[in-house]
């Protein structure tokens, strides 16, 4: 499943979830606030690739269940 990190009024975000739509693929949209306290192993992985990424948004988590 694709787990799409983002937050309010980011343009980045927005053009992501559109691409997303776009091209038919199914994703679940998490609050970007959830990387400072994470509540599970989807949250983990998203904050090591927000650092990875210098926090910057959106952060996109491919996670196999």
């Amino acid at each position: 499943m694709m787990y799409i990190y983002t937050q309010e009024n980011c343009p980045n975000c927005e053009i992501a979830k559109a691409n997303y739509r776009k091209a038919k693929i199914t994703f679940i949209e998490r609050d970007a606030s959830r990387l400072k306290n994470t509540e599970d192993q989807v949250d983990l992985e998203g904050l090591i690739l927000a650092s990875i990424q210098n926090m910057v948004l959106p952060v996109v988590v491919d996670y196999a269940d």
